[in-house]
């Protein structure tokens, strides 16, 4: 061959490696095609370029006016309005380059984290976990063209991280199958509800504590917090240790404007549920400085399930998560009947996503539609019979045989299996052998599977009198 020749084949071969060297402006993962940007909001757009003090024009096909800013060494943000829901338009971000992110739909997004409840997926291939129940249904019904999907990649990380790993899809039979299912059922919910477009991020990952959702600096300021993690080592299956995964997998969405969250996790905070409260505090704070002090945060309970160290503290855990129920801003999901007591991961993940989008619908968009079940408010003894009382308890009813998982105590300090009838609108609650009752418990086991709920089909929460 001519050496001419071959010098323009080089060339012509080379040519797109150069281009790729040449400089660009470049986006994080979570803004992309399909996304879904919060509605009737001030949302921030950023990104880098290898020039480091170039201006950036930002505008959207909705209307809204351009926006412009200046590269400060190469990083750079704005942010531009968003109108009332709808779709879908194109953003368009421009340099010495133009980028067109398409499809684009303006609605309600949120965000889905926890431990392996909330990262089980639609489907069982090649997940190891169950699947939710009725998956083929489930997944041949999943087409939603206005609901997206972003689902976050596992990464693990000692610092805080600039971008992560994942892209938005639109929610098809097919890109729901690894996608959480709570957070899919919660996303389909609200956009059946409120007839918007919905953006559901999932970022969770089983086996984790909450400590390593916070920043590890907020933990490991506090002596009470940080003494389990003395000289522990960072895991190989999930990460352990204060941080690793809020950097990686919470810290780089922290520019990206969401509603609100919805978290499901406490299996591996069981064995220290004395500290569970001010760990979610921190938790709800840390998020709150990234997304605003008055974001929504619902959660749902442990479900019942035989452990193999039965030490019973799954309702002290239990008790711990109701206490979160005091910071303001959050609602819990009871789910003690929706266990499997002999699967960690219970399949019935439809009804615990519908009762995270009722408090949502009903808290975050005044909607007028039942979200909690009976909580205990107080109690009155007359005689040897204990009167419980309910917030939320409308129309008490036991689902099917008589209440069960009732527990009463004597002056003696012993606690007996109790008898208890719904009467006037509180609970009865009585034993033949304990003539000076003291105290009243309810579902006070990691088994319990109680049958008390309000008129809705919502189950009451375990409690305790004598906390």
């Amino acid at each position: 061959m001519h050496k001419s020749i071959r010098f323009v084949l080089i060339i012509l071969f080379a040519l797109p490696l150069l281009q790729s060297a040449e400089a660009r402006i470049s986006l994080p993962a979570i803004l992309g095609d399909h996304m879904v940007l919060q509605q009737n909001k001030e949302v921030k757009i950023w990104g880098w370029t290898s020039r480091s003090n170039e201006e950036i024009r930002v505008w959207g096909t909705w209307g809204a006016d351009t926006v412009t800013t200046s590269a400060e060494q190469g990083a750079w943000s704005l942010e531009i309005s968003t109108p009332d829901a709808g779709g879908a338009y194109s953003l368009f971000i421009e340099g010495h380059e133009l980028i067109e992110l398409k499809d684009v739909l303006i609605g309600e997004v949120w965000l889905a984290s926890g431990q392996s409840n909330m990262e089980m997926p639609m489907d069982s291939i090649h997940s190891g976990f169950p699947g939710i129940e009725n998956f083929r249904q489930e997944l041949s019904l999943a087409s939603y063209p206005e609901l997206r999907l972003f689902l976050v990649q596992k990464r693990t990380a000692d610092a805080p991280q600039l971008d992560l790993q994942g892209q938005w899809v639109v929610c098809t039979s097919d890109n729901v199958r690894d996608f959480s299912a709570v957070a899919y059922v919660f996303g389909e919910a609200l956009h059946k509800q409120l007839n918007v477009p919905v953006g559901m991020i999932a970022s969770s990952w089983g086996g984790t504590n909450a400590e390593v959702w916070i920043p590890k600096d907020s933990v490991l300021a506090d002596a009470a917090l940080a003494s389990p993690f003395d000289g522990l080592i960072e895991g190989n299956r999930w990460p352990s240790l204060p941080g690793r995964a809020y950097n990686s997998m919470i810290y780089p969405l922290r520019h990206f404007t969401i509603k609100g969250v919805i978290w499901y996790q406490g299996e591996s905070n069981r064995l220290r549920p004395e500290t569970y409260p001010l760990v979610i505090h921190k938790l709800i704070d840390a998020w709150r400085v990234h997304w605003g002090d008055t974001m929504p945060f619902y959660f749902t309970e442990i479900a019942p399930f035989k452990y193999w160290n039965e030490r019973h503290l799954v309702p002290h855990l239990r008790e711990a998560q109701a206490l979160c129920m005091q910071i303001e801003g959050t609602g819990m999901v009871v789910t003690n009947d929706l266990g499997d007591l002999n699967h960690i991961h219970p399949r019935r993940k439809r009804a615990v996503g519908e009762r995270l989008s009722a408090w949502a619908l009903a808290k975050t968009y005044d909607m007028s539609v039942p979200f909690s079940g009976p909580v205990y408010s107080g109690f009155e003894f007359r005689g040897s019979r204990v009167y419980v009382s309910f917030d939320h308890g409308a129309g008490l009813k036991s689902t099917g045989d008589d209440l069960r998982e009732f527990e009463i105590k004597g002056i003696d300090g012993k606690w007996t299996p109790a008898k208890a009838v719904i009467k006037n609108g509180r609970v009865e609650v009585w034993s033949k052998g304990v003539r000076e009752p003291v105290a009243v418990r309810f579902a006070w086991s990691d088994i319990a599977e109680p049958n008390l709920t309000n008129a809705h089909g919502l189950p009451a929460a375990c409690f305790r009198t004598d906390r």
